[in-house]
């Protein structure tokens, strides 16, 4: 575990992105897979189609029917699922994978994913 973060082994990427749990079960299907978990207990997703990696906040995908997007006044707006609904509903942490696995590794990510799992 490097900045409070641990990569999933390829059984826990599985487990973490079947159908029935959340959030990778509800993101999936919009190209986000969870690639890891941070120590606050919220999950870090890789999308296919742009190669970024985003911070997901495990209680807004606990609705089958409607994503929870947080503002940064701490309220919440709800909205069906759509792929601008929930990419509004994650946080951008990394451009690519490469960089987001450097700044991991690096050890820098740290102060991000504890303001994150705090929010």
């Amino acid at each position: 575990m490097a900045s409070g973060v641990g990569l999933l082994g390829a059984d826990r990427i599985f487990d973490e992105n079947c159908p029935a749990v959340s959030p990778g079960g509800r993101i999936n299907s919009y190209g986000y897979f969870i690639i890891a978990t941070s120590v606050g207990g919220n999950a870090l997703a890789f999308h296919v189609e742009s190669g970024r990696v985003y911070w997901v906040d495990r209680s807004c995908f606990c609705d089958e029917i409607e994503v929870a997007i947080r503002h940064p006044s701490g309220t919440y707006a709800y909205q069906a699922y759509s792929p601008k609904a929930v990419e509004n509903a994650m946080v951008g942490v990394s451009d690519s994978l490469e960089s987001f696995l450097y700044l991991l590794l690096a050890d820098e990510l740290t102060a991000k994913m504890d303001g994150l799992d705090s929010w």
